[in-house]
């Protein structure tokens, strides 16, 4: 019986030892997930932020509302204080406004071209 008992003993032991090694397997495979998981969510986090620092951005230029811009400059240097790469912060009203003219002709009269250079300045300066 003796020998039986060893056997028995052992076999209980390698059963034992692939199940914990199986078991640790799982659990790095669970880990290397969740790891997945955190950068996914780190990536998304990061784009909703440029996504809204862009908005932000495009608000002033449609509007020309300094909360907007106030808005944007604090989300890119929030972005910088973390070492985020992020695009720089672009204004675009001239472009907006001067597409925005029912008539293209109307575009090119010449108070509307002087009203228009006066705006690309003023955007050159804050770019």
């Amino acid at each position: 019986m003796g020998g039986d008992d060893t056997f028995l003993g052992q076999a209980i032991l390698q059963k034992s030892s692939e199940l914990s090694g199986k078991n640790l397997e799982k659990e790095e495979k669970n880990m290397e997930a969740s790891d997945l998981i955190e950068q996914n969510f780190e990536k998304t986090v990061l784009k909703n932020k440029i996504d809204s620092m862009k908005e932000e951005m495009s608000l002033f230029s449609r509007t020309l509302d300094s909360d907007h811009l106030d808005n944007a400059k604090s989300m890119w240097k929030e972005l910088d204080e973390e070492n985020h790469t992020q695009p720089d912060l672009q204004i675009t009203s001239k472009e907006l406004f001067e597409a925005g003219f029912q008539f293209q002709s109307v575009a090119a009269y010449e108070n509307v071209q002087a009203q228009l250079t006066e705006l690309q300045n003023a955007q050159d300066n804050l770019n």
